[in-house]
């Protein structure tokens, strides 16, 4: 799934269509979706200011989506997931961790990889209110996303250069590296919580 042709046939609805794709699990790396937006801004594909917007727009959308399926239908997965040996200690980490530094928790999963899909849904089944929960989302969202527009937007000289350089075979096998340190990297933030919190 190549970001920078959906955006390109779509405009600002493949922005939306990659962010919900990304959302539900399907590895599309946020980083990948809006600096592609950055980058075809810079080619005069889309504009930067609606890059930044409907960027913005679109990660809040999703992840309110995802903050309600975990309020209305988090509790009765997480109490089933509970019960499967190695995956409780995941959810009383993480329901433990919104209960004791929710904002917090919240505010710097946006940053992390493969962290920030999930964070909404855990915060609407632990029964973090959607005011508090939009405060520090939306703060982290207005951030974050635009930092990735820009890069790809000011950077999109060498992005050119890199696309040149690599065929789609390699871009492949770079985002399956990424996704695999993404991976390792998880593990050591969750042991790291384990061993402070349990």
């Amino acid at each position: 799934m190549d970001p920078s042709i959906l955006i390109e046939r779509w405009s600002y609805l493949g922005i939306l269509f990659l962010t919900l794709v990304g959302n539900v699990g399907i590895p599309v790396p946020e980083e990948l979706i809006f600096i592609t937006a950055g980058y075809l801004a810079s080619e005069h594909v889309i504009s930067l200011l609606g890059a930044i917007i409907f960027s913005i727009f679109a990660v809040s959308l999703t992840n309110n989506m995802s903050y309600f399926a975990g309020k209305y239908f988090g509790k009765p997965i997480f109490k089933f997931l509970k019960k499967v040996k190695g995956v409780h200690h995941v959810i009383e980490l993480a329901e433990h961790l919104f209960k004791k530094h929710g904002e917090k928790t919240l505010f710097f999963s946006r940053f992390v990889w493969n962290v920030r899909n999930i964070t909404p849904l855990i915060a609407g089944a632990t029964g973090m209110r959607w005011r508090r929960y939009m405060k520090y989302d939306f703060l982290a969202i207005v951030i974050h996303i635009p930092i990735l527009v820009l890069l790809g937007f000011f950077f999109s000289k060498a992005i050119d250069r890199v696309f040149g350089v690599l065929n789609e075979g390699k871009i492949f096998l770079l985002a399956l590296f990424l996704i695999f340190v993404g991976v390792l990297l998880a593990r050591k933030i969750y042991k790291k919580f384990e061993k402070r919190f349990f």
